[in-house]
């Protein structure tokens, strides 16, 4: 089940990516397009994390139903040992 990473306030400008020069709407536009940019791989990166713990969690079930499997196979081998000894005699 994926969760919420919170990593700061999205939307709001944490820091400065544009060093200003001329303080004009340009280089605000810039900033604020990084800041968006910033946000996105904010998000990919939970996402990241959020499917990492999934595989974890999904790897170690798998690891259960492969060992059960394996204890049903032996069961069934041996199971049809007995049946052959019994129809041999």
């Amino acid at each position: 089940e994926p969760k919420l990473r919170m990593i700061g306030e999205e939307g709001m400008h944490s820091k400065r990516y544009v060093t200003r020069i001329t303080n004009d709407d340009r280089e605000e536009e810039m900033d604020d397009n990084l800041q968006l940019v910033d946000d996105y791989i904010g998000t990919l990166k939970n996402i990241a994390l959020d499917m990492g713990d999934t595989i974890t969690k999904q790897t170690k079930k798998l690891d259960v139903i492969s060992k059960k499997t394996e204890d049903g196979i032996t069961r069934v081998d041996a199971s049809n040992k007995r049946t052959q000894n019994l129809l041999r005699k």
